[in-house]
């Protein structure tokens, strides 16, 4: 097999292993050496379940902004990391502290809080 045949089978893109595999057989054990059909690499598709909890938060906010916990202790309670504590504050203040389960007298108090 010439270089020119070896590129051509390796440009299909289902047989590109095939083509390789025959090719290397080929080369360390002769013409009359074994062939290889099949290719050397699968490919499995596992189903996975993420099982981490989900963070309430409106409960957050309040235990951020109304008893004064701070990012390491709320990370501590949690379970998460400072940053990740960081990042869901961050996408509280960006909902303006508008909460599902907040009352508008706990969203008053945080808000207020939060200003000061």
């Amino acid at each position: 097999m010439n270089n020119s045949q070896r590129s051509k089978q390796k440009k299909s893109p289902g047989r590109e292993t095939e083509a390789f595999v025959t090719c290397i057989t080929q080369l360390n054990d002769g013409a009359r050496g074994s062939r290889i059909d099949e290719p050397l690499v699968f490919d499995t598709t596992y189903r996975i379940k993420w099982t981490e909890s989900w963070v309430d938060l409106s409960e957050l906010a309040k235990l951020r902004w109304i008893k004064g916990l701070s990012y390491d202790e709320l990370a501590l309670h949690y379970g998460r990391t400072r940053n990740a504590i960081s990042n869901y504050c961050q996408n509280i203040r960006r909902k303006d502290f508008v909460l599902p389960g907040l009352a508008d007298v706990e969203r008053e108090k945080i808000k207020w809080a939060y200003q000061s």
